[in-house]
């Protein structure tokens, strides 16, 4: 199973008529299973349909003619791909697939191993934070994803003020990340951290992996503009970092 994310491609905004177009899923058979849902449509039967459930459900025409009706954004959801062979009731008796996780135990569609939530499910597309994923076993359908977001990431595409969010509420990731900027900058959290986004006075943001910093030794660093790309890039140093400490272990 492979996860594949998009972030600058969508220009911030997930429009999922687009996205289904651009893989060539608009006119297969499925039954959409859309749940843990954040979106803002304009019109308001669509409002309020998903203001009152915790799912939809709705087969491949229905979803195109409601999107092509109402192209609204999708902040946060799961699209759950589903054979027509199911019923509403099969695919209802099993868990919701989530983006955001709650507990502890839950799955987290981050970081753990990419797998499909919903065991009926041939697929699945994730919108979070308006950046994209899609998680399947065909490659054929990977690679169309690549081609139509060549600036696709194998790594979740975090935005810069969701990483600071994220460093802030978990003390593990605060030890091996450090943001600031060149005024702020603690010399003791520096030194400790294995990377660093430091936003010099120039205004663009320096990734740092390092290997000494005491020394000024480092693995790799890598200028930004974009303080997003710079939490994309500092993100896939600290998978790669905790897979090869993992593994060592």
């Amino acid at each position: 199973m492979k996860r594949v994310w998009t972030f600058i491609d969508l220009d911030y905004l997930t429009f999922m008529r687009d996205v289904l177009a651009n893989l060539q899923l608009d006119d297969r058979e499925y039954l959409w299973l859309i749940s843990d849902i954040d979106a803002y449509p304009k019109k308001q039967e669509y409002y309020q349909l998903i203001a009152n459930t915790s799912h939809i459900l709705l087969t491949t025409k229905e979803l195109v003619d409601m999107l092509d009706q109402d192209d609204f954004q999708w902040v946060w959801a799961v699209f759950s791909a589903i054979p027509t062979q199911y019923t509403a009731e099969d695919i209802l008796n099993c868990k919701l697939p989530h983006i955001e996780f709650f507990n502890d135990g839950d799955y987290n569609p981050y970081d753990d191993e990419p797998k499909l939530q919903h065991p009926y499910a041939e697929l699945e597309i994730y919108c979070s934070e308006s950046g994209l994923a899609l998680v399947s076993d065909d490659d054929k359908l990977i690679e169309r994803f690549r081609k139509c977001y060549p600036n696709y990431t194998d790594y979740f595409p975090i935005r810069y003020h969701s990483l600071k969010r994220y460093i802030n509420e978990n003390p593990s990731i605060s030890k091996e990340i450090y943001i600031c900027n060149f005024f702020n900058c603690n010399e003791r959290k520096m030194a400790q951290a294995k990377i660093t986004i430091v936003k010099n006075i120039l205004g663009n943001y320096i990734v740092t992996e390092w290997l000494d910093y005491e020394y000024g030794q480092y693995v790799q660093r890598k200028r930004f503009g974009d303080k997003d790309e710079a939490a994309v890039f500092a993100w896939r140093l600290f998978v790669e970092h905790m897979k090869t400490t993992t593994n060592a272990n």
